[in-house]
């Protein structure tokens, strides 16, 4: 593994080992000072750097938060999210790429008005 700056070694000290246990961006933001930006940034670069870390995004908030993937299920479970959100931002690329540019306001007020 590369070397991690302080900030990620404070930051992956964070996180918990296994899926039992998660840990949220804010509240990982105000353990080491930092903004929750600034803490999803970091976490990707630890990802980058080789930590498997993954995260459940939906469910009660006590149950969401990062975590570091120890087996294949907590691997599978942590990447749910991330794939779901790839393929909404998929969809979302796609709708943009094929939206009227001159138009759609005109189609929007005509969409409501029926």
């Amino acid at each position: 593994m590369q070397e991690l700056t302080i900030i990620e070694q404070s930051v992956l000290e964070l996180i918990p080992r296994g899926g039992a246990v998660k840990r949220s961006a804010s509240e990982i933001a105000s353990l080491v000072g930092l903004e929750r930006r600034d803490i999803q940034a970091v976490v990707n670069r630890l990802v980058k750097k080789g930590v498997p870390i993954v995260a459940k995004r939906d469910g009660r908030y006590i149950e969401r938060g990062y975590y570091i993937a120890t087996t294949e299920e907590e691997r599978t479970k942590g990447l749910i999210s991330l794939k779901r959100q790839q393929k909404d931002t998929e969809e979302r690329i796609k709708l943009v790429e094929h939206a009227d540019l001159k138009n759609w306001e005109n189609n929007l007020k005509r969409a409501v008005s029926e």
